[in-house]
């Protein structure tokens, strides 16, 4: 009878594990499709986005649910326990990291084709984000408590590329005041925070892993 829980119990935890990578998988998708959306100025896309959050959040619900009856049922302890818990924290750092690829498609409907002059700044904060990410999730799935210290410290990448693309909608705004021009340089700004907290996020998602693999708890940020 002891075996045949064992065994139920772990094809639970591989479940939510699984669960756990098709969320990754599904905020990449929504990075790509960010990138692609912001080079061709393609409102479609966006909406594609918009939509693909809607994906993203049940997702989310059905990890939680999965987690919650888990718990109920299993009484877990220790590393199973942490599993548990861990992919329950991980799966709102990537349902929010949804929301700002969300947020980031809904500034580009609004945008026009000339604030795309930060676009090399733009796609570089996407692209390190997206392959930050990949990298977690190879963190996440080998159970690797140093890869997830070594990408968390790299935290700072993220920022200064925020950091330039706010500096230049700053400057943009101050060279021209009209007010239209204005709105166009705040929805770049509002890009830039949106990323740079999807990277805040990442670091949360660094610390469950390496709570998962160790029993501790790590402030990376």
């Amino acid at each position: 009878m002891n075996k045949k829980i064992g065994n139920r119990k772990e094809t639970v935890l591989n479940n939510m594990k699984d669960q756990a990578i098709e969320l990754f998988e599904q905020v990449e998708k929504m990075l790509d499709m960010s990138m692609v959306m912001f080079d061709e100025n393609d409102n479609n896309i966006a909406l594609d986005i918009i939509e693909e959050d809607r994906y993203l959040d049940q997702l989310q619900q059905d990890l939680i649910i999965s987690v919650n009856m888990f718990i109920l049922k299993e009484q877990p302890k220790a590393g199973d326990l942490r599993m548990a818990l861990g992919v329950y924290g991980m799966s709102y750092d990537l349902e929010r990291i949804g929301d700002y690829c969300k947020g980031f498609a809904k500034s580009m409907i609004k945008m026009k084709q000339e604030e795309n002059l930060n676009s090399n700044i733009v796609n570089s904060l996407v692209k390190e984000l997206k392959l930050r990410l990949s990298e977690t999730k190879v963190a996440f799935d080998t159970s690797n408590h140093q890869m997830a210290k070594s990408i968390a410290k790299r935290g700072n990448e993220i920022d200064e590329l925020s950091r330039a693309l706010t500096k230049d909608a700053i400057n943009g705004v101050l060279e021209d005041t009209k007010k239209d021009e204005a709105k166009d340089f705040a929805r770049i700004v509002v890009v830039a925070k949106l990323f740079e907290r999807g990277g805040d996020h990442l670091i949360n998602i660094c610390e469950q892993i390496s709570f998962i693999e160790k029993g501790q708890i790590y402030h990376y940020s």
